[in-house]
């Protein structure tokens, strides 16, 4: 390749460059990835269905949670571990309803709670009835350091699955066959 004083590639020295560039692109050769291999990932479930192949795919697991303080009416946000920004946040129109109450002061999540979630000050009406989400400095600002997530057991089913009366009876029960995820 040839460059000139300036800095500019020479026109032959280009044509050149983008020769190769485009034969590359115009490759027909494919190259076959591994199978991956989620039989130890506990949040993947096989589904099949009428369809001729049967596929694999990401279907989240249903979870319960307590928390410090009473949090059912708060919308909860996700921040970086280190608590200096928010990740994730609904838009007005993502709430659908807000968690469940569970026996022993367990929630049954409708929204994603991980370790790293927070509440705001926002109930779910209010939020809802906003016209856009706030942003998320806004959010920041809005999160209520009196509640904390204390626990997060994962249940052995899909979330779709779950109900009350499910997660009631594995909570009497001991929560047999269910996965801590996170405690403080």
């Amino acid at each position: 390749m040839s460059i000139n004083q300036n800095g500019i590639i020479v026109p032959a020295a280009a044509a050149a460059l983008m020769a190769l560039a485009a034969a590359g692109c115009g490759s027909s050769k494919s190259a076959a990835l591994p199978a991956a291999d989620f039989s130890d990932d506990p949040s993947v479930i096989e589904i099949t269905g009428s369809a001729p192949v049967a596929t694999v795919g990401m279907v989240p697991r249903a979870r319960i949670y307590r928390t410090s303080a009473p949090s059912d009416s708060l919308v909860p946000v996700t921040v970086s571990p280190t608590g200096n920004f928010v990740t994730s946040y609904p838009a007005p129109t993502d709430l659908v309803a807000p968690p469940q109450h569970l026996a022993d002061g367990w929630l049954l999540d409708h929204r994603g709670i991980t370790p790293q979630s927070v509440f705001t000050s926002y109930t779910y009406s209010e939020y809802r009835s906003l016209p856009a989400a706030p942003s998320a400095d806004e959010l920041l600002h809005s999160l209520d350091p009196s509640v904390a997530v204390t626990e997060i057991v994962e249940l052995p089913m899909p979330a779709r699955e779950a109900t009350v009366a499910v997660a009631d009876s594995l909570i009497r029960a001991g929560l047999p066959g269910c996965k801590v995820i996170f405690k403080r």
